[in-house]
């Protein structure tokens, strides 16, 4: 596990922060909790709630920091959301799952109702789940 692990790690919450020295600075703060109760049981069963830890570190981290301009990025396309999504899915996704923010805040920050902003998030699921990738941790869940 060790070293790789640890690149693994930094490459997933960099895909959040976009700053090395904000990634760096996560983990060294927030590695015990990242990857608490890892011995109780196999990494790969561990390794969803490992994920989830780092994604909600890298999100308090960032929490209140604006960000301008789109947020769905050239970075962003290795995530698995078919080419069949149009970039207003992609964005809505990105600022979902990259940002944390809530449905109400994307359709403010969109200029989309809430209930345009749900129909969005849950035609991106269908895509997700479609392509047999369901291990995202809580993506449904409000940070």
């Amino acid at each position: 596990m060790g070293q790789n692990f640890y690149e693994i790690l930094t490459k997933f919450i960099n895909c959040f922060t976009e700053d090395e020295k904000l990634t760096a600075d996560i983990l060294l703060e927030n590695y015990r909790e990242i990857v608490t109760n890892i011995n109780k049981s196999s990494f790969l069963e561990m390794f969803p709630q490992i994920l989830q830890n780092a994604r909600k570190a890298a999100l308090h981290a960032l929490k209140g920091k604006v960000f301008e301009g789109n947020c769905w990025t050239e970075k962003k396309q290795y995530f698995p959301i078919s080419n069949a999504m149009t970039d207003m899915h992609k964005e809505i996704f990105c600022l979902r799952f990259y940002r944390g923010l809530s449905e109400q805040e994307i359709g403010d920050k969109l200029q989309l109702s809430k209930e345009q902003v749900h129909f969005y998030l849950v035609q991106v699921y269908r895509d997700i789940s479609n392509q047999s990738i369901t291990a995202i941790p809580d993506l449904l869940e409000t940070p």
